[in-house]
């Protein structure tokens, strides 16, 4: 039970006590009430145990005699000032601590202008300790600090982790730790009772070096590489492929510095030209019309909605398709090599993924049918 300091004042009902001490309740069917009481507040209160609790960006339902709150983020712990507190730092376990047996306590790296990264062990848990250089608000900790870190893990496994217990700390480093609870990730210690029975790269090749430098790389890809880590799924493959293509001259953009005037086509070529340096099979399959180019007519045609493409209704489908398959893979390949992994690693390991296998038969298979 949360008990809150005060009651939120609401415009979609309001009471209007009488004299005799009765109560009436009034409830607006306003949309412009009911949009303002779901506006983002803060909440404080204090649960049954005695401690006090934040809730960050809660969105409000007001019924007769009663409030109910949708909440993103609540910080238990301490009082704070919702959206608007700064903190010095971050820790967050990264799935389940047995993929990083390799890491040791006390283990330090500098995450460029960011802050640092540090390792720290208590008993089976592993933590991934940042000390920021300039306090970040709990929003900037997680979409610059511990969403890259968790982006960078997916990318290398190729499974779907998780991040599990995540702190936040305001002030120095005696100051208590304040625990993050989202409906998005595991308030307890992350466990597989399965360990996988393949992944794309182990875990070991991630040094603490590696997620440092990617966090800082991290500040000027807004979010992009989650995209190749987790590929839209479950939509048309219209929005998938058109999607893809423009994550595409979106990392190049942020990747390659000085490509300013680059046309789509050329930013394209040089991603793939940096993806097959390490692994060539990644575009082998597009036999009829080269990958880039590829790319090009598809996402010119999705986005301009061109009228003047022949090709049947099937043949574009499996047009789009081979670019929704083909551009997180070699965005990926790229992505892994800016983050300093090993290549020769990268090329050997993709070779032998079953995942990689069953994407390079597929394409072969859709190629096939248009063989001129």
């Amino acid at each position: 039970m949360l008990d809150t300091i005060d009651l939120v004042d609401m415009r979609a009902v309001t009471m209007t006590m009488f004299p005799n001490g009765e109560t009436h309740w009034t409830q607006s069917g306003d949309p412009e009430d009911v949009v303002a009481d779901f506006s983002p507040i803060t909440v404080h209160g204090v649960l049954d145990a005695g401690r006090d609790v934040t809730l960050v960006d809660a969105m409000g339902t007001a019924g007769v005699a009663s409030q109910s709150f949708r909440v993103r983020y609540v910080l238990d712990g301490a009082h704070v000032d919702g959206h608007d507190e700064r903190f010095s730092a971050v820790r967050f376990q990264l799935d389940d601590p047995r993929w990083w047996t390799h890491l040791e306590d006390g283990m330090t790296a500098q995450g460029g202008t960011v802050g640092s990264l540090s390792i720290s062990r208590d008993g089976q848990s592993v933590w991934f300790v940042f000390e920021l250089t300039e306090p970040m608000t709990l929003r900037e900790c997680d979409s610059l600090v511990t969403s890259p870190a968790l982006t960078l893990a997916r990318l290398a496994s190729g499974m779907d982790l998780d991040i599990g217990p995540t702190q936040l700390r305001v002030g120095p480093a005696t100051s208590p730790w304040i625990s993050v609870l989202t409906k998005r990730r595991s308030s307890e210690p992350i466990r597989r009772r399965k360990q996988p029975t393949e992944v794309l790269l182990p875990s070991s090749v991630l040094g603490i070096d590696n997620f440092a430098s990617w966090i800082d790389l991290s500040v000027a890809f807004d979010g992009l590489p989650a995209v190749v880590a987790n590929p839209p799924k479950g939509v048309a493959i219209q929005a998938e492929a058109l999607t893809m293509a423009s994550v595409a001259e979106g990392l190049h953009r942020r990747l390659f510095s000085g490509t300013g005037n680059m046309t789509y086509r050329a930013r394209l070529e040089q991603l793939e030209q940096a993806a097959v340096e390490v692994v060539p099979q990644v575009t082998a399959g597009f036999t009829n019309l080269p990958w880039a180019p590829s790319v090009v007519k598809t996402r010119n045609l999705l986005a301009h909605q061109l009228d003047d493409d022949k090709r049947e209704m099937l043949e574009k489908i499996d047009a789009m398709t081979l670019v929704a398959w083909s551009v997180p893979w070699v965005l990926r390949i790229v992505l892994l090599r800016r983050a300093g992994l090993d290549t020769e690693t990268i090329s050997a390991r993709l070779a032998d993924f079953n995942a990689f296998q069953y994407y390079r038969a597929n394409v072969a298979s859709i190629q096939s049918k248009y063989q001129h």
